[in-house]
């Protein structure tokens, strides 16, 4: 089971303390817990927001090289009022699966709250482009409900790690997030 602290609201990011693992494979094995159904929201699929603060600490302490992308649904609450919360939620459990779909071997991606997810890559040269694939993913996917096709897009912020806290690392993702709404959603910034 993962070790963890929790410190603020925006906390740091991802992985496992397990036993004698190499520091590479504690993320790995992690996520392979993830993905056979352990600790996760009951209808996205995947870790909630708690068990993905603890995997951001745990990733934080590990010492290896990261990368995390906050990721936003856009226009949904546009998307409730139109199609009503059934719907949302529905399309939330897809965009759920595409996310966990395209997650790196030596990544994890966790729901945050509300539409906003965050994904952790050990390969944080690869941040950015692993960031274009999700967008282009997600506006690829054809989301259905009801027989009604929904047209869905996400933005996301980028922060690569380097020494300091996590939370420094999720302001800046988060901030590159804002301003990707800012500048018209369906993309990606560095932040």
């Amino acid at each position: 089971m993962c070790s963890c602290r929790i410190s603020s609201s925006h906390s740091s990011a991802a992985g496992c303390a397990t036993g004698s693992r190499s520091k590479s494979r504690r993320i790995c094995a992690c996520s392979a817990s993830i993905r056979n159904g352990r600790p996760s929201t009951s209808w996205t699929g995947l870790p909630n927001r708690y068990m993905t603060l603890e995997r951001l600490n745990d990733v934080e302490a590990s010492g290896l090289s990261w990368a995390l992308l906050v990721i936003d649904v856009d226009r949904f609450k546009q998307l409730n009022d139109t199609y009503g919360h059934r719907a949302g939620d529905a399309v939330l459990r897809r965009i759920g699966t595409t996310l966990r779909d395209h997650c790196p071997e030596a990544g994890f991606v966790g729901r945050y709250g509300g539409e906003e997810f965050v994904m952790v890559t050990e390969d944080a040269h690869d941040a950015e482009q692993l960031a274009e694939r999700l967008v282009r993913a997600v506006r690829e996917t054809t989301y259905t409900f009801e027989g009604q096709t929904i047209p869905m897009t996400i933005s996301v912020g980028v922060s690569v790690a380097n020494a300091e806290p996590g939370t420094v690392v999720f302001e800046r993702a988060d901030a590159a997030l804002y301003q990707v709404k800012a500048d018209g959603r369906d993309q990606v910034k560095i932040g």
